[in-house]
């Protein structure tokens, strides 16, 4: 992250209905880095993630979630921001392989993850993998060091692991149903913190919204 190096502040990177700003918690200094172009208040950026480049990849999306009126972008520094594919709905959890040449996005509500090689001019684009309906909606993801890509799924109360060659691995069962993100840490980088969706007034959901942790096999 900026400011890991020479002693400054560290920053953090924050997606808000107005485009991509960064923020010092030390200072409490909100900054504004850039939006997409055509960027109007009917649209929100929804996930991001930096790749190993030090570049954010985020998506954005119509707050009323038509279809087809979301997009996934690049943040390359100051205001300089390129739309990399679309029509999305709702593009979800940017994720990378470990040597960068690979980027994985979901469109949630169509159930879809699609992959883009970034060995070429232009990004290549493929179905990485379709789940049923009773499966939920891909979400957040994260990638191992074996290259294998995990699957946050609302609705679904679970975490999928596929391989880089899309075949399906196992799966973490998690205690509630909207299961939104989860990320590698923890000092071997073997913990997998998995985040949660609360306040939806389901009964017997007083643990949606909390934050849970699981041990994997494998470091992210």
């Amino acid at each position: 992250m900026p400011g890991a190096h020479g002693g400054s502040p560290r920053r953090i990177i924050i997606g808000l209905r107005t485009g991509v700003f960064s923020f010092e918690p030390e200072t409490e200094q909100l900054a504004f880095l850039a939006a997409p172009e055509g960027h109007s208040a009917r649209d929100r950026l929804n996930d991001g993630k930096v790749d190993p480049s030090g570049r954010f990849w985020f998506g954005t999306m119509h707050i009323d979630e038509p279809p087809s009126e979301g997009a996934l972008h690049i943040l390359d520094g100051p205001e300089r921001v390129a739309r990399i594919d679309g029509p999305y709905t709702v593009p979800n959890g940017p994720t990378f392989s470990p040597d960068g040449h690979v980027v994985y996005c979901a469109d949630s509500p169509t159930h879809m993850i699609y992959s883009y090689d970034l060995r070429g001019k232009i990004p290549g684009k493929r179905m990485f993998v379709r789940f049923d309906d009773d499966d939920g909606y891909p979400g957040g993801m994260a990638v191992d060091v074996e290259g294998c890509l995990w699957v946050a799924h609302w609705g679904g109360g679970c975490i999928f692991r596929f391989s880089a060659d899309r075949l399906p691995l196992g799966r973490i069962e998690v205690p509630t149903a909207n299961v939104t993100c989860c990320a590698f840490g923890g000092v071997d980088m073997r913990t997998l913190f998995i985040t949660t969706v609360g306040g939806l007034g389901v009964l017997g959901e007083a643990i949606a919204g909390g934050v849970f942790t699981a041990r994997t096999a494998v470091a992210g």
